[in-house]
């Protein structure tokens, strides 16, 4: 039985069975701006590990799983305030994944490149 319990720009988050998988959304390649890395993290910071055994992370189909940053956003970056909220977000996001209490498993199909 498949539990839609998180859906959101970034993706979504399912419960099937014991474990919870999150699915990129979109086409094409995964790029990671500042905000689809806060709205990852935060999906996991909140996610409720104590009926499930593991979480899968996908790209889901015909997608890369991760291909970096997105350069159309650091393209516009103007100074260091960007910068620092960029890599906040990317410690936030790899945080929230270490501190699930349970193993956290990236099922690759198609591109790992930079972030990813």
């Amino acid at each position: 039985m498949n539990n839609l319990i998180k859906e959101n720009t970034a993706g979504n988050m399912e419960v099937q069975g014991e474990v919870a998988v999150f699915t990129f959304s979109g086409s094409g390649h995964n790029t990671f701006a500042t905000w689809k890395m806060n709205e990852i993290a935060e999906t996991l910071e909140n996610l409720d590990t104590s009926s499930i055994r593991a979480v899968i992370i996908t790209a889901g189909e015909g997608r890369s799983f991760g291909v970096g940053g997105d350069f159309h956003e650091v393209n516009t970056f103007k100074g260091s305030d960007e910068v620092d909220k960029w890599i906040a977000a990317c410690v936030r996001m790899y945080t929230s994944v270490l501190a699930l209490s349970v193993p956290v498993i990236a099922a690759l199909d198609g591109y790992s490149i930079g972030i990813g």
